[in-house]
């Protein structure tokens, strides 16, 4: 009798760590979807999430694993709210340049990115470049 409620609770535990594994490899963003992410994140506060609409081909990508690093500029905590409009255009293949209109609560402007694939369909931000009278540039920096 024991060893069938422990076969039993052995089982559900299997099941139980089965089901609740994300996994992140699988997930697949459109250029919109991945633009529309980025802001989410940057709109929640996520800063250490960020980095994970970069694309690991992107200059000093390990740099932006540090949410610190992305928490300046036009992209500043201090300038919440953000809106990046829909990126024009929306698809394309192997590297493409996007652009649209970017605000926060400070000021607006425009936004460009260079968008590439990581895998099928899964399109991560390779450059950002965020214009409102000065430019920010989010690509190859240095701590």
């Amino acid at each position: 009798m024991i060893k069938n409620i422990l076969k039993i609770a052995g089982l559900l535990l299997l099941i139980t760590l089965f089901f609740s594994c994300e996994e992140d490899s699988a997930e697949e963003y459109s250029i919109k979807e991945r633009i529309n992410a980025f802001e989410d994140d940057l709109n929640d506060g996520d800063y250490d999430d960020l980095a994970d609409n970069f694309h690991p081909d992107m200059p000093s990508y390990d740099t932006y694993q540090d949410g610190s690093v992305l928490n300046a500029g036009h992209i500043a905590e201090a300038y919440y709210p953000f809106n990046f409009s829909e990126p024009s255009p929306t698809s394309g293949s192997g590297t493409v340049t996007v652009t649209g209109t970017f605000s926060n609560s400070a000021d607006s402007g425009s936004y460009e990115a260079n968008m590439k694939e990581d895998g099928d369909d899964n399109w991560k931000i390779l450059k950002l470049v965020i214009t409102i009278g000065t430019t920010q540039t989010i690509e190859g920096i240095s701590r």
